[in-house]
């Protein structure tokens, strides 16, 4: 029975990062066998330890040891060869391996970069409008609060001129006299600053009189309101912190930056 041949994947169609993949898997072999003069070494450290314990004692073991030392030279520099050639394919596929990392990273880096940027913009502009609404806010109360003060203010003053009119019922003299009592003067001396013949006698009688009692205590009312009107003017405006709720979403774990 004939077998179908499958069709390969054209090399084009493989992503860079596979296709770079599979060039260092080709190189990803190195012989880690031990120093090949392995034996030669030994036999070096044998014979170095025979001159070390017995010594030089003659002109011919003198000249061995020379040769020996030559030899040990030639065996060190065979050894760090051998293992600098491992050490350097090494530094060459962590190279090959770094570069194949920041290619995977350049397909996520960008839009990682650019996602932060558009949600950074988004949630900048989203404290802006809450910053804005929150000043537009204390705005309103604060007018609202002022409108409402002022209002309370032109009522006491309508209501301390509405006090102050019943002396309108008085005469000319009658007025001054409730008009002396209620800056402080005695009713002897309002009766007479007033032009009153007898004081003693009238002032008396002016303070029993309904109508002038009722228009002093008009005066001491309207005096009493302006002092609340004006204490009024000066309490400073308090408003209530406004709350503007962001339109922000939250994923645990994210944060921008």
């Amino acid at each position: 029975m004939a077998t179908r041949a499958v069709a390969r994947k054209p090399e084009s169609d493989i992503s860079p990062v596979r296709h770079a993949l599979a060039k260092v898997a080709q190189n990803f072999q190195v012989s880690l066998a031990p120093f090949p003069e392995e034996a030669a070494a030994l036999a070096f450290k044998e014979n170095a330890t025979t001159f070390l314990v017995n010594g030089i004692t003659s002109a011919e073991r003198h000249q061995t040891a020379l040769q020996l030392l030559r030899d040990g030279k030639r065996l060190k520099r065979s050894i760090d060869e051998h293992w600098m050639k491992v050490r350097r394919w090494l530094e060459d596929r962590k190279k090959d391996i770094g570069t194949i990392a920041a290619m995977d990273l350049q397909v996520v880096e960008p839009g990682l970069a650019g996602l932060n940027a558009v949600i950074l913009s988004y949630e900048e502009a989203e404290k802006a409008r809450v910053a804005r609404e929150q000043e537009a806010e204390r705005r309103r109360q604060t007018e609202e609060t002022q409108r409402q003060r002022d209002a309370e203010v032109a009522r006491m003053e309508k209501d301390a001129l509405a006090a102050e009119q019943q002396s309108d019922q008085l005469s000319d003299r009658e007025r001054a006299f409730a008009q002396s009592v209620y800056q402080g003067i005695s009713p002897e001396g309002a009766a007479t600053r007033a032009g009153y013949k007898d004081p003693q006698a009238q002032a008396a009688r002016l303070l029993n009189t309904p109508k002038i009692a009722a228009v002093i205590e008009g005066m001491q009312q309207a005096k009493a309101l302006r002092e609340q009107a004006a204490a009024v003017k000066e309490k400073p405006i308090e408003i209530r912190e406004p709350e503007v709720q962001a339109n922000l979403g939250k994923v645990a774990g994210v944060r921008t930056v």
